[in-house]
Order: C-alpha cells, then sequence, then structure tokens
C-alpha cells in the first residue's frame, strides 16, 4: 500500500505507487505513526531534486520529526501545485526563477518570504477562470481533470502519464497566476517524457 505522499496538480497529497520527478516539502506532516494529518505546516513550499548530495528519497519513508518527503509528479504539476524551486538543490533554478519572479511579478518582492507568501494567497484565493489561452507549462481543471497546455496542445495529467485529450467544460487555472506570469516572460518548466 503506497503512503499518502504524492502531491497532484490541485496540491492535495494522495496516495499513489508513482514516485515523481520531484521531492516536495512544506515541512512536518505527518503525525508519530507517519499518518499525513495536515496539507501544510508553513507557507514554504518548494521542489527539490531527488538525488543531492548522496541523499536517498525514498517514497516508502517518513522519518519522526523530519519533514515529510512529497512526491511531484513533474515540474509543471509541482508549479501548479504551487511549490517553487529549492535555493539549495536546485540553485540555478532558483535563481532563474527569482529573477523572472521580478520580471513578470514587479510588485512583489523576490525573496523567498514574499514569494512564499504571495504563492499561499494565490493557493488560498482557489482557482480562476480561463478567460484566454494559457502559455504552455500553464495546468487547469475542468472540474474533474487536469490538463497541461503543452506545445500548443491540451494533454490530459494523471500520475502515470499525460494523454492527449481536450477539455470539454468551462476551464479554471491550477497553476498559480504569478507563476503563469513567469511562464510568458519565458520561465523554463519540464513536462515528464509523456508529454512527448
Amino acid at each position: 500500500m503506497p503512503l499518502r505522499n504524492r502531491v497532484d496538480p490541485w496540491g492535495r497529497i494522495v496516495a499513489d505507487p508513482a514516485r515523481g520527478a520531484f521531492l516536495g516539502n512544506r515541512g512536518i506532516l505527518h503525525d508519530e505513526t507517519g499518518t499525513v494529518v495536515r496539507e501544510h505546516a508553513n507557507a514554504m513550499w518548494i521542489a527539490c531534486r531527488l538525488d543531492f548530495k548522496g541523499r536517498y528519497r525514498s517514497p516508502r519513508a517518513i522519518e519522526p520529526r523530519r519533514y515529510t518527503q512529497l512526491f511531484l509528479f513533474d515540474e509543471a504539476s509541482a508549479y501548479a501545485a504551487g511549490h517553487r524551486p529549492c535555493g539549495e538543490c536546485r540553485r540555478a533554478d532558483y535563481r532563474e526563477f527569482k529573477r523572472l519572479w521580478a520580471v513578470a511579478n514587479p510588485d512583489v518582492e523576490n525573496t523567498p518570504t514574499a514569494m512564499d507568501r504571495a504563492l499561499r494567497a494565490e493557493r488560498r484565493a482557489g482557482t480562476a477562470v480561463v478567460t484566454s489561452l494559457p502559455p504552455d507549462g500553464a495546468m487547469v481543471t475542468d472540474g474533474s481533470d487536469a490538463f497541461l497546455r503543452w506545445r500548443g496542445e491540451w494533454l490530459r495529467w494523471s500520475f502515470e502519464g499525460y494523454t492527449p485529450a481536450e477539455p470539454t467544460a468551462e476551464l479554471r487555472l491550477l497553476t498559480p497566476p504569478s507563476i503563469v506570469r513567469m511562464f510568458v516572460a519565458g520561465l523554463p518548466v519540464t513536462a515528464h517524457p509523456s508529454a512527448g
């Protein structure tokens, strides 16, 4: 039975056997038995590398009094869930994120605290109706499924991978607006190999 430590594009923590391409950190979310009892412990939601300085990230490990290791499917879904790059293990990605945050979101400082607070506020505000075609890398929902805009096409998301599909209902943005603006400004984003 897989642990409840996978993150979907809505930011929910679920149980699924897929490991994912990134490690998520939202603080200590589990109790002494290893059960996840909250969705986050603070405003800082980061996406880390699975391998860094010999640290092994097992999807079956929950350590007492250590942050809960969450697993993110790919960078596009990590951004959709509201995670930003880690400043330690993804230093180059983090620097580019900070640089483009200042370009796309000039009204919010590009410090970790200010960016994390802004992303938390956008997560709490909920999803907005999509009024124009989002840029590549952005994720939306039709109320039941998540879709990635990728290379001018729509792809339905699942923990098994992406499949071509056209959304049929009203779309709501999953990716926080501040990050969508960064995609427009040139923020690079990777997707699972199934995106093609």
